[in-house]
């Protein structure tokens, strides 16, 4: 599960800002515009100016506000502060009460259109990761997701440990769905063929699982498609076992697409930065 695999540290890690931040993150969500220069009180001090909008740029980086806003990178005070005219040094004074904290962070959610999360969006959010974790076997590319499709829909993304704890759940519910939509086509021959690939070949001294998910060659190695040919007889009904085309996809060449290829590339332009912790 996501949660155990998680040690104190990473969830730390996760609930702060990034160690660094590129030039164009910086550009796009730590430019202030003049409606951002708004929401700031006139007659605030120059350190609450800076904690304010630091975490306005946060909200719209992250999805979330870090408690401690001094794990910023000084790279993305020092732009924020410059942009105010206050220095970088003044937002270790940005230390108000629980309550100036929170009036400053729901001004800034209705300004961008964000809300905190209820029970009825976390419900939401399982099934819609449902069918994400039904394709990924990884821990941390459903929490990814997660983060991403929050920001989407402008939620303020909840603690760690409560979203990791929705990642791991929806996750044994993707393998006990997974078990039931093959229930139906693993019959004895399909079993024996999928055995076949788990057994260690003498002659490569690995399994044939393991070989697949090597690195792909620039042409087709032929000790794969006989040993495809030779199992076809075993192959379940309605499964093409020719020799595919580039407009023919079949199951065969489906095993032979890395797990990296078959994750969702990211759309052009800027994205929205999402902490996961690392594996």
């Amino acid at each position: 599960m996501l949660v155990q695999l998680l040690s104190a540290a990473e969830r730390d890690r996760a609930n702060r800002f990034p160690s660094a931040i590129t030039d164009e993150d910086l550009i796009t969500f730590f430019m202030l515009s003049e409606e951002d220069r708004k929401q700031i009180p006139v007659h605030a001090g120059p350190h609450a100016h800076l904690g304010l909008a630091l975490e306005l740029c946060a909200l719209r980086f992250m999805g979330f506000v870090p408690e401690d806003l001094a794990s910023a990178p000084p790279d993305a005070v020092t732009c924020v502060a410059r942009q105010l005219a206050v220095g970088p040094g003044v937002l270790a004074r940005y230390t108000g009460s629980a309550y100036t904290r929170m009036h400053h962070r729901q001004t800034i959610q209705a300004y961008l259109g964000y809300r905190r999360t209820r029970r009825e969006d976390m419900e939401r959010l399982a099934a819609w990761l449902l069918e994400r974790a039904l394709e990924h076997d990884s821990p941390t590319l459903p929490y990814a997701l997660a983060c991403e499709q929050l920001q989407r829909e402008r939620l303020v993304r909840p603690g760690v440990t409560q979203l990791g704890r929705l990642v791991a759940e929806t996750r044994q519910s993707a393998q006990a769905e997974t078990f039931r939509r093959l229930g139906s086509i693993l019959t004895e021959a399909c079993q024996r063929i999928l055995d076949t690939i788990l057994a260690v070949e003498p002659t490569r001294g690995m399994t044939l699982l393991a070989w697949l998910r090597r690195p792909a060659s620039p042409t087709p190695r032929a000790p794969f498609w006989a040993t495809w040919r030779n199992s076809r007889s075993y192959g379940p009904q309605g499964w093409s076992t020719g020799r595919p085309t580039p407009s023919t996809p079949t199951a065969s060449s489906s095993w032979c697409i890395s797990p990296a290829s078959r994750a969702p590339k990211p759309s052009n332009g800027p994205q929205p930065h999402t902490a996961i912790p690392s594996s």
